[in-house]
């Protein structure tokens, strides 16, 4: 426990001199610092070298019975080999109980603020644009957008398509979908063309300026 509660210190001692000019640069707060991104930096190292240290531990402290013969004399005192490991096997147990709690519960939502404070105070990158962009909108209604620009607020390539038991009724295609910054979840289509699926029927609409809502996946 105390060597990994000193290599975890050393460790915070390097990532704090190697991140404090983008601390200082971005002018993160001393309480998200520490309560946003070490409070979460600390689990995941622990969990991550515990492993290396109980291994560790178990091979000195194993060694030094055997060297100094307390094994033959418990062997010779009439312990059996199951009662020596039964020590051994409870704090494995234990250990692994703890380590499956902090790799299954703590950690994961440590990650997402501690993340979220490395994209805002350390990274502090924006993306401009994206590719491949598939996303469901409404049950059963799937958006696909194969590249966005934030800066222009437009997408290229759009389709949208529509499932009703598992079956498609309507397929939506356009060269662009540019979003309207003034009113909530609007969109405006350009150059679209609609198939509305009934079976072996099918009917097809084009236009070159549409409104869509994806608040109800509506046009």
């Amino acid at each position: 426990m105390f060597s990994i509660a000193l290599i975890i210190s050393i460790a915070v001692v390097f990532d704090i001199n190697e991140k404090m000019d983008k601390f200082m640069e971005n002018e993160a707060p001393l309480k998200a610092i520490i309560f946003q991104y070490y409070i979460n930096f600390i689990p995941y190292f622990a969990n991550l070298f515990s492993s290396l240290f109980v291994f560790v531990s178990v091979i000195f402290f194993t060694s030094k019975l055997a060297e100094n013969s307390e094994i033959i004399a418990m062997f010779a005192g009439g312990i059996s080999f199951k009662r020596l490991m039964r020590p051994y096997m409870i704090s494995a147990a234990i250990i692994s109980i703890f380590t499956y709690g902090l790799g299954s519960y703590v950690i994961p939502k440590g990650n997402v603020t501690k993340l979220n404070f490395e994209d805002k105070y350390v990274k502090k990158k924006k993306q401009d644009f994206v590719r491949n962009v598939q996303l469901e909108v409404d049950t059963g209604v799937i958006a696909y957008i194969e590249r966005y620009q934030d800066y222009d607020k437009t997408g290229y390539h759009f389709s949208l398509d529509k499932f009703k038991d598992k079956k498609l009724v309507s397929h939506l295609t356009a060269q662009s979908i540019s979003y309207d910054s003034t009113s909530l979840y609007k969109w405006t289509l350009h150059d679209y063309m609609v198939r509305e699926l009934n079976g072996l029927k099918e009917k097809l609409y084009r236009g070159d300026k549409k409104r869509y809502d994806d608040s109800n996946g509506t046009i």
